[in-house]
């Protein structure tokens, strides 16, 4: 068995790769997490989790000075903990996922000889730090294997100077057991009065975060799209699967633009959560497409449109996002530019138009997911760099 120790320091917890790491479980890897979080992921067995200090806390200059004079008993402290996980436990990985651990923890750990990856997913390379702090990085990140999820994060690392050597794309992917249905009291809207060739709508479906604050930037343009396209499309309505306090402002905005009748708000308070998509399958068996309304995609919203793809869903995601990994463009879905309500209403018209595209389109993008982006597929990439 090997043994593998997480340190997680961020304000994200790793739910999101839950599915991945279990599948590395399955093929006897041991994974033990250090975190100042409590992870909430639905199954708390994929690793064995610690709760340890928020030591990397530096948010503000105050707590940066605190830091800087515990810096040495820190170093002191994980220098012990290394000594004893090498000798007495056999650990021989280190995963470290927040930009100051990997600052801090990574030469240690080389000098123990401990294989260092360092998870560089979507949110987390477009995080903005200082400029000392991104050269240190840059120095110590010769030092580790830098796991990115999407063509772009690689692309911005890059960018950043990163040597393309250290630098280990993993394609996304899913494990399609997770995609369950359960019935709840919006089964009949979800599944939308039966088959797709009876149904009188043409429903545009959305997942997304409604406490995230720019939301409603994003939202605004799709429902701008819809509102044009209501012309040529005189049949459309709008499911949004997603909770939070966000909701309200955009409830006010379709009343604006008085479409608020065709819109409807759906799904549980901490939906989508990370990691926690099995219950998807009702809503998107109930969609004719889906929009993704990210404009810098993080990996669950990758995860989302893989579900939906592996539904037999064409997707409308925005170009030069990240989508770029997974979809190809007028082949298994459609990547424009979603800051433009003309670019999104043409699209919806177009998909609308044509059974037969939308058909194309979701068999390819079934076929891809089949073939492409499973789970194992995933976990084999990554145990090779954790070997």
């Amino acid at each position: 068995m090997q043994k593998i120790l997480i340190i997680n320091t961020s304000t994200n917890d790793l739910c999101v790769l839950q599915a991945l790491f279990q599948a590395l479980k399955d093929r006897q890897k041991f994974f033990y997490h250090l975190s100042p979080h409590p992870s909430h992921c639905e199954n708390g067995e994929t690793f064995k989790s610690k709760k340890i200090p928020a030591l990397f806390n530096l948010e503000n200059r105050f707590s940066a000075f605190i830091f800087l004079l515990l810096l040495p008993l820190l170093w002191l402290g994980f220098f012990c903990l290394f000594i004893y996980l090498k000798l007495f436990e056999n650990y021989q990985t280190l995963i470290l996922t927040n930009y100051q651990e990997k600052i801090c923890l990574t030469r240690i750990a080389r000098f123990f000889k401990f294989n260092v990856l360092w998870l560089e997913l979507p949110e987390y390379t477009e995080t903005k730090i200082g400029s000392v702090s991104n050269r240190i990085l840059r120095r110590q990140a010769k030092l580790a294997k830098l796991v990115v999820f999407s063509t772009k994060s690689k692309e911005l690392l890059e960018k950043k100077s990163h040597q393309k050597e250290n630098l280990h794309l993993i394609i996304p992917g899913i494990s399609q057991k997770n995609l369950q249905r359960q019935e709840n009291i919006f089964g009949e809207l979800a599944h939308n009065q039966g088959e797709t060739k009876k149904r009188k709508f043409f429903t545009v479906g959305i997942v997304a975060d409604l406490n995230n604050k720019k939301i409603g930037e994003k939202l605004e343009k799709i429902f701008q799209a819809v509102k044009k396209s209501l012309i040529v499309v005189p049949f459309t309505q709008v499911i949004i699967v997603g909770e939070g306090e966000e909701r309200k402002n955009l409830g006010w905005q379709t009343k604006k633009l008085e479409i608020d009748n065709l819109i409807w708000f759906v799904g549980g308070p901490n939906f989508p959560r990370p990691g926690s998509l099995k219950h998807l399958k009702k809503w998107l068996d109930g969609f004719d497409c889906l929009i993704s309304a990210g404009k810098n995609v993080d990996l669950n919203e990758l995860q989302i449109a893989l579900y939906a793809m592996a539904n037999h869903l064409p997707i409308i995601a925005p170009e030069n996002a990240g989508f770029e990994t997974i979809i190809e463009n007028h082949r298994n879905g459609s990547l424009i530019n979603t800051d433009n309500s003309d670019d999104i209403a043409q699209e919806l018209i177009r998909l609308q138009q044509s059974k037969e595209l939308r058909k194309k389109y979701g068999q390819e993008a079934a076929r891809d997911v089949q073939e492409r982006f499973t789970i194992s597929r995933a976990a084999d990439q990554l145990e090779k760099l954790l070997n």
